[in-house]
């Protein structure tokens, strides 16, 4: 074995390094594409359609469906001292918390962080996320009468006639599912 001084680790770098600049280049000629090998596309066919990728139907050809089922309107009723004080629509994301300029539901209750957690509906379903808040958000299941705050940062789908509740604010919030509108025939 070679003793290791300065210089033959300098050579053993340069000898390394240029190896692999030599691998490089070998590996980036293989990868080349010869003139002889057949050149494949990535678009569709004019048939297909881009976005699912199989063939088009024409549209006299289209199957007759039923229109889709508009998703059941979802709300939040707000209850103080077991009397209905609020209704908030959950038809888009509500932010909620003690800051009523940067939020949508403004929580009075000092127990409850200036943005506590949100309700958002993903397929039909609400669901809640607590943002970090220090007090704890609170889904009392009817099935589960001693359910867990929930978890920061984790959403946590809501079942239909769930109660939330902020920190200590004495506010519930009860989940209301109400039937889609069927249109008449």
């Amino acid at each position: 074995p070679r003793p290791l001084n300065s210089s033959t680790r300098g050579n053993d770098r340069k000898f390394f390094f240029r190896s692999v600049d030599r691998l490089r280049t070998q590996l980036a000629r293989s990868n080349l594409v010869h003139e002889s090998s057949p050149k494949t596309s990535c678009t569709p066919p004019p048939a297909m359609s881009r976005f699912d990728r199989a063939p088009a139907l024409p549209t006299s050809a289209a199957p007759a469906t039923a229109a889709p089922s508009a998703p059941p309107a979802l709300r939040l009723d707000v209850y103080e001292n077991g009397a209905l004080v609020d209704r908030v629509d959950l038809s888009a994301r509500k932010l909620f918390g003690r800051d009523a300029d940067a939020c949508d539901v403004a929580l009075d209750h000092p127990s409850c962080s200036r943005r506590h957690a949100y309700v958002a509906v993903e397929d039909g379903r609400a669901a809640v996320t607590d943002l970090g808040s220090a007090q704890g958000t609170f889904v009392d299941d009817p099935a589960v009468p001693m359910a867990p705050p929930c978890a920061r940062q984790k959403r946590r789908h809501l079942p239909p006639g769930a109660t939330l509740r902020f920190g200590q604010s004495p506010k519930r919030y009860v989940l209301v599912v109400e039937a889609a509108p069927t249109a008449a025939p």
